[in-house]
């Protein structure tokens, strides 16, 4: 059982908790299994975060840097810390964790116009 951001949802996971809203309304029932209409309910109403029976937030995570230099991935890291200050508000560190997957993923993505 894990809590995953909403961007790290997807359809046919099960629910372990109920999904509430920000002002603490229930917006989907322990044991739902996910479908593509409640993730986009979930950002409607707000949702960030849910809790799923099976899956951790490890299992999920890759790094795309794994493919870059040492030294590009930390100068990264640097560039991501000086623009997004510390902080340990969940709403900073996950602009944080997209920005530096971004980046990333820019960072290691093939240059347009080149064949593979």
């Amino acid at each position: 059982m894990g809590k995953l951001n909403l961007s790290e949802l997807a359809p046919g996971m099960v629910l372990a908790e109920p999904v509430k809203d920000p002002q603490g309304r229930v917006v989907l029932g322990a044991g739902a299994e996910l479908t593509e209409r409640h993730l986009q309910v979930f950002e409607n109403w707000g949702v960030t975060e849910a809790v799923v029976s099976g899956v951790e937030r490890e299992d999920l995570q890759t790094d795309p840097g794994g493919a870059l230099p040492p030294e590009m991935v930390a100068e990264l890291d640097a560039d991501i810390a000086r623009r997004f200050p510390d902080n340990p508000g969940p709403v900073l560190s996950e602009i944080r964790r997209l920005a530096r997957n971004f980046a990333l993923q820019r960072m290691t993505a093939q240059p347009k116009g080149e064949e593979a």
